[in-house]
């Protein structure tokens, strides 16, 4: 079973910034899509970890 941490590496590449905040959260943004194969096992993980989450198209 993948979890959000490896399919966001996997999909995102290493020279992307991150930073650290006191709050726990992420912001992914996505050129296009949805993506019939991504997209599915996105949603499926945010919904294992109860991770609230907003697309805008």
């Amino acid at each position: 079973m993948a979890t959000l941490k490896s399919v966001i590496k996997s999909v995102i590449p290493a020279w992307i910034v991150t930073y650290k905040t006191t709050h726990k959260g992420i912001l992914l943004t996505f050129d296009d899509g949805p993506d019939v194969n991504l997209t599915p096992q996105i949603l499926d993980l945010l919904a294992e970890y109860d991770i609230k989450a907003v697309f805008l198209y």
